[in-house]
């Protein structure tokens, strides 16, 4: 038996079923939000008094002034991304990870210098797929 046809332990077997059964039947997120956002609607009116149209106005509103702070959590977002992207931060980062000769030793340089890079600018702290630098 090679290794691709090891076989499975119970709790595989269980936690595989799972995992089909709800990438099969749960919905797409977008679905949920949709769903969540009538029923937020349905219960604004009758517990604050006001109409449908004054519901939407207030929502649209709400809305529009969340778009600058999305934008500004945007901008954290890519100027670090071009921080930890550029090449002599690159080089920095490269000299640092030498320090380290043991996983022991790696796992507490990143965890501090990812927390430090961090303090500087959160997205900085981020690599380019959302793990940790």
């Amino acid at each position: 038996m090679n290794t691709l046809e090891q076989k499975q332990t119970g709790l595989q077997k269980v936690s595989q079923f799972f995992v089909t059964l709800l990438q099969r039947y749960l919905p797409d997120p977008f679905i949920f939000a949709i769903v969540l956002t009538f029923v937020v609607f349905l219960l604004v009116m009758p517990s604050t008094g006001q109409g449908p149209m004054q519901v939407v106005n207030a929502w649209a509103g709400g809305f529009w002034n969340l778009l600058s702070f999305s934008m500004q959590m945007a901008m954290v977002v890519v100027t670090g991304h071009a921080m930890a992207s550029a090449p002599a931060f690159k080089r920095k980062l490269a000299m640092l990870a030498d320090i380290a000769k043991t996983p022991g030793q790696a796992i507490i340089l990143v965890t501090v210098i990812s927390a430090m890079a961090c303090w500087v600018n959160w997205g900085f702290g981020k690599g380019r797929s959302g793990q940790v630098l």
